[in-house]
């Protein structure tokens, strides 16, 4: 029994930490999937761990699942485009815990199961998800902008650095959207490489049959293992994978903006009604003295007119601070009714902001999906110039080279139709002009 590593990563895992899966000669079970209450997922090795079949339907209800459990799902997923280099990276490993006879039966019974249209089918369907995907993250994005557009809209001048987050987020989705363009170009680019990778490199290592084609064979597929897209399309992987940060990072910064600015509202709160307890305070004693003040001069006699000055002088000056200790309190009062309707605007901000978390994670999960989908494939054209480079003998091939060279030819085609497939739905649903 083998274990492979596949090409997903759990939301919330760190990059280098991937989940294996058990290949066997019987359906693998993976249990626990986030967003399948209950649910065990069949994975369809088809008794070589190459396709894995996404639940549709919840168990014991009849509904579908929603387009989030998903995505989840297909972060749980063999990744068809990669998949066919891992296989080989497996079949090609000098690692001592798999043996050579495990390296054959584990390719014969990959070649064999392509043979199932059913397979292949499920294979091409399996890349026309990740076209549908597209919409669902096109949608989610625009979802967060409109709401981001809203927050400006209603509480832009209590909080003017939203419409700061609102332009960067309106980046982002420009980015999303001209990536989504580069990777319909990318998809046509790499059904054409295929469709070369097959019938002519993988053609001329089949055609070997003296030991001089060795050497040509190798310099041929590292030439083609050596090629690169067109710049704009270069690193589209790399560039899908930065956005995905970029879209993390956005939220944990507003998070933590709107978190900062409650804690701010809640202090300017206590520091104001600390002031207006002080200055309803003082004016009680301003009223008291008021009085006082008020009595004296009322018993004060024409013998005794000096003290009358004194005590209306002293009135004077009470009913002056008593003034403007009010104004102070009516202006304390105002600004601690408009720090609270401040607060509950927050609160709404908060609440509808995390409202958006099936969003961000539909971002999230699909954009780690479209990394996935370019990751090159040409590395796998030079590992067997590598292994060819070290035989000088037509006769001496290794059985696992030769079955994974046909293996890589099976895959070939479908992956071909794929990802025009992949090129036709997003052209569909976003008819970008080139």
């Amino acid at each position: 029994m083998m274990r492979v590593r596949s090409g997903f990563v759990m939301e919330g895992e760190r990059t280098d930490r991937k989940r294996p899966i058990t290949v066997s000669h019987k359906p693998v079970y993976l249990s626990g999937l986030e967003g399948m209450p209950g649910h065990k997922s069949q994975v369809n090795c088809f008794r070589s761990g190459i396709i894995l079949q996404p639940p549709l339907i919840r168990p014991g209800s009849g509904t579908p699942y929603s387009i989030l459990q998903l995505l989840r799902w297909h972060k749980f997923s063999t990744h068809p485009i990669r998949v066919h280099v891992d296989l080989l990276k497996v079949a090609m490993s000098s690692t001592t815990e798999i043996s050579e006879q495990e390296k054959i039966k584990f390719l014969q019974d990959a070649v064999e199961a392509l043979k199932d249209k059913g397979n292949v089918e499920k294979f091409t369907e399996a890349i026309k998800f990740i076209g549908r995907v597209a919409v669902y993250t096109d949608e989610a994005f625009d979802k967060i902008n409109r709401t981001l557009l809203k927050f400006v809209r209603e509480s832009g001048s209590d909080f003017p650095e939203i419409e700061g987050y609102q332009t960067r987020w309106a980046g982002y989705q420009a980015t999303w959207q001209k990536n989504l363009k580069y990777s319909r170009e990318l998809a046509n680019v790499a059904s054409g490489d295929y469709k070369r990778y097959n019938e002519i490199f993988l053609e001329i290592v089949d055609r070997i049959k003296i030991a001089s084609d060795i050497p040509e064979a190798a310099a041929a597929l590292n030439a083609f293992g050596e090629e690169t897209p067109p710049p704009n399309l270069d690193g589209l992987s790399y560039k899908f994978q930065e956005l995905q940060r970029d879209v993390a990072e956005f939220k944990k910064d507003f998070d933590e903006y709107a978190k900062n600015k409650g804690v701010e509202l809640e202090e300017e709160a206590k520091e104001l009604a600390e002031k207006i307890d002080g200055l309803e305070k003082a004016i009680t004693d301003l009223d008291k003295k008021i009085k006082d003040a008020t009595i004296a001069l009322a018993v004060v006699t024409p013998f005794f007119w000096i003290g009358g000055i004194v005590a209306g002088s002293m009135l004077a000056k009470y009913n002056s601070e008593r003034k403007d200790k009010q104004a102070d309190l009516d202006k304390a009062r105002t600004d601690l009714e408009d720090v609270n309707r401040k607060q509950k605007a927050l609160a709404h901000i908060k609440s509808e902001f995390d409202g958006l978390t099936p969003s961000f994670t539909i971002i999230s999960l699909s954009l780690g999906i479209f990394a996935d989908t370019w990751a090159s494939f040409h590395g796998q054209a030079i590992q067997f110039s590598s292994t060819l480079s070290k035989l000088q003998d037509p006769q001496k091939i290794p059985v696992v080279f030769k079955l994974s060279v046909k293996l890589a030819r099976d895959m070939a085609e479908p992956l071909q139709h794929a990802l025009e497939v992949y090129a036709n739905e997003i052209a569909a649903h976003f008819p970008i002009e080139s």
